[in-house]
């Protein structure tokens, strides 16, 4: 008797906690339908300073290369970073809101320029919250970063995987156990990285770690605070 009373009295606890959870991740959802529509007024060319040698930048990657939780195009990461490069720069953003490493691969990569001079690529969120397997994401990381092995004036910032210890969106115990993800992923772009001297990573994981209040409505994308703070890691990726 007294064991069924603790089974039930738990059950109806999980109960409550998932119902209250997926109220609340809908809530987030409707959050993050209203700030990707925002985007869609960000050019994805365009071109900053003057001068008649461009430098020419490309975006590759997901939401966060896109600008997803920013009202202002001029706060993405893309603006910020070519505006920072002395004399003009043209800019090609190919990323897409919600892509994975495979989408780069086969939808985004195809279109970069071969002259390029500058290479972003924000990658791995996606993978690490749909579980894409680490060996996988290796073999893929591998064969994007080999595109540009014999290009040795070709510079590539790349992310590693943002830190979902302290995302507001992701209940427990998925929160946990997609924070370790990041962290498989993150070491795999950290050993892939190494080995490739043009590229400079950019670490979100741990410098770049946002607080709760860094998030914006939907508490899964970055507010304009957050953003602040990864521009300055990317800026001093491409310092160095």
């Amino acid at each position: 008797m007294l064991f069924k009373l603790i089974f039930y009295s738990l059950l109806a606890v999980t109960v409550i906690y998932a119902l209250l959870s997926l109220f609340r991740i809908r809530g987030y959802l409707d959050a993050t339908s209203n700030i990707l529509e925002t985007t869609t007024s960000f050019p994805t060319s365009f071109a900053t300073g003057e001068g008649s040698d461009a430098t020419k930048l490309a975006i590759l990657g997901d939401s966060i290369a896109v600008g997803v939780g920013l009202t202002s195009f001029e706060e993405t990461l893309g603006y910020s970073i070519a505006s920072s490069i002395a004399g003009r720069t043209e800019v090609t953003n190919h990323a897409k809101s919600g892509a994975r490493l495979s989408d780069v691969l086969t939808s985004q990569l195809s279109s970069v320029s071969p002259d390029t001079d500058i290479v972003v690529i924000s990658i791995s969120a996606n993978d690490a919250t749909h579980f894409t397997p680490a060996n996988q994401f290796s073999q893929d990381l591998e064969a994007l970063l080999r595109t540009w092995a014999t290009k040795p004036s070709v510079t590539i910032l790349l992310t590693n995987t943002p830190n979902f210890s302290r995302t507001p969106a992701l209940p427990q115990p998925f929160r946990a156990i997609i924070a370790k993800r990041s962290d498989t992923l993150t070491r795999v772009i950290t050993e892939k990285a190494s080995a490739h001297p043009q590229v400079r990573l950019v670490d979100l994981h741990q410098a770049g770690e946002l607080t709760p209040e860094e998030y914006a409505a939907d508490k899964f994308h970055p507010s304009p605070t957050g953003y602040e703070k990864w521009k300055k890691l990317f800026l001093l990726a491409l310092e160095d």
